[in-house]
């Protein structure tokens, strides 16, 4: 199974993103505070319905709007669409079109693993992994020109477009 397409809107600081996946590997590549880290929230959201930062759904509304939605379409065996929305007065699931009822009904429908490091790398230089200690989680950070001649032929593999952060360009995936 896989995520073959992550909509958001208004999730922390994405205003809008739209991405298609194809099945494999993908690398999220970016500035700081473009929202790398709000795409694997987001999905980590569709899997358990919780965030594995540890907040509730209002820290994750972005700032000056009343709620959030993520949708996914999640392919495997058969094809599923989920569909969330929160805010503080309205909070709704969907799959395939029907409300959720049921937690069991839904969840295993996307699988995911969260890998997180207990004891923070810090390296100082261009060409950087960098794990701050004050996310509780990793945040990889390495400079697009050094993955560029280690990854040929992964580049161009997602494409998505997104207003996330302050300024509207392409988040360079993949």
């Amino acid at each position: 199974m896989h995520l073959a397409h992550l909509r958001l809107r208004d999730l922390r600081n994405c205003t809008r993103l739209d991405v298609d996946f194809a099945p494999g590997f993908h690398l999220l590549l970016g500035d700081n505070a473009q929202g790398k880290t709000n795409i694997l929230e987001a999905i980590y959201l569709i899997a358990t319905l919780r965030s594995f930062r540890g907040v509730g759904g209002a820290q994750m509304v972005r700032h000056g709007q009343k709620g959030y939605f993520v949708g996914g379409k999640v392919v495997g065996q058969g094809e599923h669409d989920t569909k969330m929305y929160w805010s503080g007065r309205e909070r709704s699931l969907s799959l395939d079109g029907q409300s959720v009822r049921k937690l069991t009904d839904y969840l295993g429908v996307l699988r995911t693993v969260v890998f997180c490091t207990r004891e923070p790398l810090i390296s100082i230089g261009a060409d950087c992994l960098r794990f701050p200690s004050s996310l509780g989680m990793p945040a990889c950070t390495m400079q697009a020109y050094w993955w560029r001649g280690r990854i040929s032929g992964h580049s161009g593999a997602v494409h998505a477009t997104s207003t996330c952060g302050t300024k509207r360009r392409p988040l360079p995936l993949g």
